[in-house]
Parts: structure tokens; sequence; C-alpha cells
């Protein structure tokens, strides 16, 4: 049973609680969102093998000692319940955090490539292009070059800023940058 963890709600339930476990945060949480009749199933799956934990955000804290707490708990429940965890933050995050690393598999996420980072502006510039020229009855095959120009375009101002390039490889950031030019909105220059 995959459950979702926001790691930064936990390092704010430890604020509060030093004592507030990885069951007390699961709890609260549903509860929070009106599904108390989860919970039953869930506390089952945390003590029988068949939960999967994906705890996301360990960057994402605002008290160090809080998110330190929260890691340790979270290593404890895993090792001591043979529990399946996926754990995602930034490296920095797992840096500051001293995480063990024994009996963890560590990957990084690999950067989109050049190529990768064309075909991604295209897709969502030719959206936005063909989206257009429905409404003012132009051409599909038109609004294919014309959303393939404006990417190309984009893409080459963006360059233009290393600081900025930089961010083109994570599909996240380059679809806040799209957004931008979307918007008509300045690009970031650092």
């Amino acid at each position: 049973l995959p459950v979702w963890i926001p790691f930064p709600l936990w390092t704010e339930q430890l604020q509060k609680d030093r004592n507030c476990s990885l069951e007390d945060l699961l709890q609260e949480y549903f509860h929070s969102w009106d599904e108390d009749r989860l919970w039953p199933i869930v506390k089952q799956t945390l003590n029988d093998e068949r939960l999967l934990l994906l705890v996301d955000g360990l960057d994402e804290w605002t008290s160090q000692s809080a998110a330190e707490v929260a890691v340790d708990k979270l290593q404890v429940f895993v090792q001591q319940r043979n529990v399946p965890a996926i754990v995602s933050g930034r490296p920095q995050g797992f840096a500051k955090l001293r995480w063990k690393r024994s009996g963890w598999d560590v990957v990084h996420l690999a950067t989109l490539s050049a190529a990768q980072q064309r075909r991604f502006a295209d897709i969502w510039f030719i959206h936005r292009a063909k989206a257009i020229a429905a409404s003012r009855g132009t051409s599909a095959e038109a609004a294919v070059v014309i959303g393939q120009h404006d990417a190309h375009s984009f893409l080459d101002e963006v360059a233009k800023t290393a600081s900025v390039a930089e961010l083109m490889g994570v599909p996240l950031l380059l679809r806040i940058l799209i957004f931008f030019r979307f918007r008509n909105s300045p690009l970031p220059e650092n």
C-alpha cells in the first residue's frame, strides 16, 4: 500500500511535539483529509510489510533540528519494520541532515539532454499554438511551425544566461520558465 508522506508536514508536527511518531503523523494526516476510515487499513500495513512509504521533500523543512529528528525516526521505523521506502529531495537536503546511507540505495535523476529540452519545449509551444490556431481558424499545420519556432526562440533566449540555462535540465523548472513565457513575464536573469 503506497502512502505519501510530506516531510515538511512531519517536521512542522515535530516542532510542536518532539514525540510525534510516523504513526501519529499518518493518523493525523488522514484525519485532516476526513479520511479516518482509511486509518485502520494503513495501521494494519504498518506492521505486516505491505506498506510502501513515499517520503517527499526531505529538503523542504523549516527547522533543521526537527528535520534531523524526523530523519532519525524514519530510518529507525523503516529498519525495525522492514518497510520499503522511497525518500526524495535535493542532494543538499540529504547532506544537511547527515542521512545515514548504509542500507539505502541512492540515485540521482539525470537532467534533460539538449534534445530532450527541445522536445519538451516543442510539445508545450506546439500545444499552445494549436489552441490559439483553433480559436482563430488557422490550420494545425501552421500552428506546428509557429510552435516550433517559438520553442526554439525561447530556448535560444534562455541559453544566453548560463545560470538560468542550467535550470532547463530539470523538467519542472523548464516548465516554469515556459509558463513565464506564456504569461509574457520576463525570464529570470539568475
